[in-house]
């Protein structure tokens, strides 16, 4: 019945705002009939707030999976990957019903010593200056305000080349994508990014000045006051 609704909302609605290209497609491949409705307008985020932090200059490669801890969040194959790879660390912010099974794989695989699992943080920017990357597995993220918070604290980020990922990603450039969907391409990936902390930190760079005007939380709300300016332009006058 979720469906039903779904179709019901946008056949009731004026405008649609997306918040990627991504949801954009998927919300007009799911129902055509509401593709002239959609705007994209890009979610923000306070980059005052997420200023950036110089990387750690020491210590182990350390990545940061911040998020729900949730079936689509597949950490069980970061597990799996950093089983192949030495020397890497995660930490993981966030609590959720996953969290006894990813410990168990963890101990399963002998990682005790690489993996922390800091639960859930009111206040993530702790924990995102204390990594060297942001690690995200989801397949299909609308638009991760993790890797957008990461990326303004001068963070790069690995993750999976789908979803609204590549709108905020640039591999190579912002941080590194992961076409090979298996334990042994992301094993690789996790090698290839912890293996050049230089490189990382000017990534994070980079990525700090990809999503400043881009994802700014005041470009957001500028958007949405344009959307809102046109709707009551072309509303009906009240009688």
């Amino acid at each position: 019945r979720c469906g039903e609704y779904r179709h019901w909302a946008l056949d009731h609605t004026t405008r649609i705002a997306a918040i990627s290209s991504y949801v954009a497609a998927f919300v007009a491949s799911v129902a055509p009939e509401a593709a002239g409705k959609i705007e994209v307008v890009l979610n923000g985020i306070d980059m005052a707030r997420f200023a950036p932090v110089p990387s750690p200059a020491s210590g182990p490669f350390t990545f940061a999976a911040v998020g729900r801890l949730d079936p689509v969040k597949r950490l069980q194959i970061a597990i799996a990957a950093m089983a192949q790879t030495p020397d890497v660390h995660l930490n993981i912010v966030g609590d959720g019903g996953e969290r006894g099974m990813l410990q168990g794989l963890v101990r399963r695989h002998g990682l005790q010593a690489r993996y922390h699992f800091l639960g859930h943080l009111p206040d993530p920017r702790a924990a995102i200056a204390g990594c060297d990357a942001l690690l995200n597995t989801t397949r299909a993220e609308g638009l991760p305000l993790a890797v957008l918070e990461g990326a303004a604290m001068g963070r790069p980020t690995l993750g999976f080349a789908g979803g609204g990922m590549p709108e905020v990603v640039q591999d190579q450039k912002t941080g590194w994508l992961v076409r090979d969907d298996t334990t042994e391409g992301w094993a690789t990936s996790l090698q290839q990014a912890g293996a050049n902390r230089a490189l990382a930190a000017s990534y994070g760079r980079q990525a700090r000045a990809w999503v400043e005007n881009r994802f700014d939380i005041d470009t957001m709300c500028k958007h949405y006051g344009l959307v809102y300016s046109a709707l009551i332009e072309t509303a009906p006058a009240a009688r």
